[in-house]
């Protein structure tokens, strides 16, 4: 795939979730469910009617009516099973077409776009798929094909929207709220079940305004890498959240990492540990930081050995024998100079596997500040409700990873 046709397709992705927000956003009734990832992109439950809406977006193409046979054959088929109680809306975007224009199409176009040849031979997908007329008539009656705006200026209008419902400025909607969004809509429609995908607009509201901030894979598509690290790091920097005296817990799935290795991992350890917890350099009430990896037993066991081989002082509770939580929970032997810097600590960093968390996390000294990459997830921590929370769930570059915690 080249570079274009991959910013295509990332532009059709997010137009989709654009599209499933404004209509969440635009219920007048806020506990009226949505489907995503239903019969179409996402449907609007009104009781008596299902509203289907399909989205399609295509930038650099001119409309002919062919390029939207896939999704109103797919839609027919739909009808011609379920005959009543559904309204479809196919939403498209063509670069010779306007916002908010509609398109009409006869019987006789219906048929001429579902005839079409393979191989030569002439085929009516209705009549291949045993359609009578008849659905075709009720369907017509049934389908709104709507022209949309294009991504950027969707995009804006969205943002806008989230501005003027939840009372703040451009800059925090599209930072703070648009990503969030992003991610609520994302985590929804990967769902096995299709109750689990349903949501209304009382709880998208309710999920943006709690308290973690989302910077994860849909935020660094939307903003690129160079943005993704400026915004993360304007972030951090309003919450000072890398001030030495708060629990700062890393939460990394090493599972989701392609091609990592020991050294990068540990590299990652020492450097954070060199800036934040450096002896004679740091002040000496900061606290040492907490790494929290999910790998193989024995991945966590040669990072821990490369850790010991380069004098690295860490403390994991004694995991590897029995978990102590009194060991990993206890600040470290401190010692401070003249100038009330740190001279010597006896230890400098805490590790832990994943396992490990899992199995203790509720007697685990509570985090204050939070950072969960890959593929950890957030509802998987315990005691993090008065946290600062960054959520990079999808994020496995481990030169973002190396950024993000050295402050850009």
């Amino acid at each position: 795939m080249t570079s274009r046709s991959a910013e295509h397709t990332i532009k059709g992705y997010l137009y989709q979730f654009n599209e499933t927000l404004t209509a969440l956003l635009n219920q007048s009734v806020k506990s009226r469910d949505i489907t995503i990832e239903g019969i179409e992109d996402y449907d609007i439950d009104k009781g008596d009617l299902v509203e289907a809406h399909q989205c399609k977006y295509h930038e650099t193409q001119k409309f002919y009516l062919s390029t939207i046979r896939k999704p109103l054959s797919l839609m027919l088929s739909h009808h011609a099973q379920s005959s009543s109680g559904y309204k479809y809306y196919l939403r498209v975007h063509f670069k010779d077409r306007e916002n908010g224009e509609k398109l009409s199409i006869t019987l006789k176009q219906l048929k001429e776009v579902l005839t079409y040849k393979i191989k030569k031979v002439e085929h009516k997908y209705w009549e291949d798929n045993k359609i009578q007329v008849r659905y075709l008539k009720t369907f017509l009656s049934n389908l709104e094909v709507i022209f949309c705006d294009s991504y950027d200026d969707h995009k804006n209008a969205l943002i806008r929207n989230f501005a003027k419902i939840l009372n703040c400025n451009l800059d925090v909607a599209e930072n703070y709220y648009y990503p969030k969004a992003l991610s609520f809509i994302s985590d929804k429609s990967i769902k096995s079940s299709i109750q689990k995908r349903k949501t209304n607009k009382q709880s998208l509201l309710a999920y943006l305004n709690s308290s973690s901030t989302i910077f994860d894979h849909l935020f660094l598509l939307y903003k690129g890498k160079e943005k993704f690290i400026s915004e993360v790091s304007k972030k951090i920097k309003r919450n000072k959240s890398f001030m030495g005296v708060k629990e700062q817990f890393v939460f990394i799935d090493l599972d989701a990492i392609s091609s990592w290795k020991v050294e990068d991992i540990v590299g990652l350890i020492m450097k954070v540990q060199n800036k934040y917890y450096r002896i004679c350099n740091t002040p000496w009430d900061a606290v040492p930081w907490a790494f929290v990896l999910q790998s193989k037993e024995r991945d966590i066991v040669e990072i821990k050995k490369s850790l010991i081989r380069k004098g690295i002082k860490f403390e994991d509770g004694r995991e590897s024998l029995h978990f102590n939580q009194d060991l990993f929970n206890a600040e470290p032997l401190k010692f401070r100079n003249g100038s009330k810097r740190l001279s010597n600590s006896s230890y400098m960093v805490k590790i832990l596997s994943w396992e490990t968390y899992q199995k203790y996390k509720k007697i685990i000294k509570q985090p204050e500040v939070v950072f969960a990459f890959a593929g950890i997830k957030i509802d998987s921590l315990w005691g993090i409700e008065n946290a600062e929370i960054y959520d990079m769930n999808g994020i496995n570059d481990l030169s973002i990873i190396n950024q993000v915690l050295l402050g850009g």
